[in-house]
């Protein structure tokens, strides 16, 4: 396989990339994963799942597929996509919010990507998985994506880089579900505010020289949150939750 070169990062600099397969050497072969979608706003017909049947193709019930959507988003599906979501085998877990309630930072710009990338903060915590992988619902599964949930559920938290020098892209991440990464998110939404020109809680937007796309938004959040070990706000967060920041 091609290795990228200087993709990877601790918080603040460039490091070597981890080996996901010895990595997944040490999690369980038979283990309970998911592959986990989610979907904000009203569905619509052409972009809904687009690559459901094939992931199930390659997967079928070896793994479940499951499919976040908010109560209210989900009382619009219509027939047609309820009836893909039953002949796909795709479990719908209705939740009840897609930014946190009590979150600080909401702005109010039809833009602002925040309810896409802040309701896949659900899969942090959901129940009776080893493991479970969230991407983005357009991403074209190539290859056998076991080897990514056996290493998570060793505990790592696996992210990736954005394709335009995004420190943490919201596109992937795979997790041991643990409800207190959830209790930290939460901990972490109402305490911190963003501010374009110092991020996070004011952690600056590093290992990028400057702000990247979507820092306002949920890889922003996410980076600062678990990565950047520096931010009081973060290690707060994540010390009332009773969990530390990821190695």
């Amino acid at each position: 396989h091609g290795v990228c070169k200087d993709c990877c990062n601790d918080g603040t600099g460039t490091v070597p990339c981890l080996n996901v397969d010895m990595c997944a050497s040490a999690g369980p072969e038979n283990g309970r994963y998911a592959v986990v979608f989610s979907y904000a706003g009203k569905p619509t017909e052409d972009d809904f799942l687009p690559h459901v049947e094939e992931l199930q193709t390659r997967v079928g019930r070896s793994m479940d597929t499951v499919l976040l959507m908010t109560k209210a988003d989900a009382a619009l599906l219509s027939t047609e996509q309820k009836r893909s979501l039953w002949i796909n085998n795709v479990k719908l877990h209705r939740v009840d919010w897609a930014v946190p309630p009590d979150m600080i930072y909401q702005p109010q710009e039809a833009s602002w990507c925040g309810q896409k990338d802040l309701l896949q903060l659900h899969a942090l915590a959901l129940a009776g998985y080893d493991a479970v992988a969230h991407y983005d619902s357009d991403v074209e599964f190539r290859g056998d994506i076991t080897p990514v949930l056996r290493c998570a559920a060793t505990g790592q938290l696996l992210t990736t880089s954005g394709g335009a020098g995004e420190p943490l892209g919201a596109g992937f991440f795979a997790v041991k579900p643990d409800p207190r990464m959830l209790d930290a998110a939460r901990r972490f939404a109402r305490r911190a505010s963003f501010d374009s020109t110092t991020g996070w809680a004011n952690a600056g937007f590093g290992p990028a020289s400057s702000r990247f796309a979507g820092a306002e938004c949920g890889q922003g959040l996410l980076h600062t949150l678990f990565y950047r070990r520096d931010a009081g706000a973060s290690q707060v967060a994540l010390t009332e939750a009773g969990l530390a920041a990821p190695d």
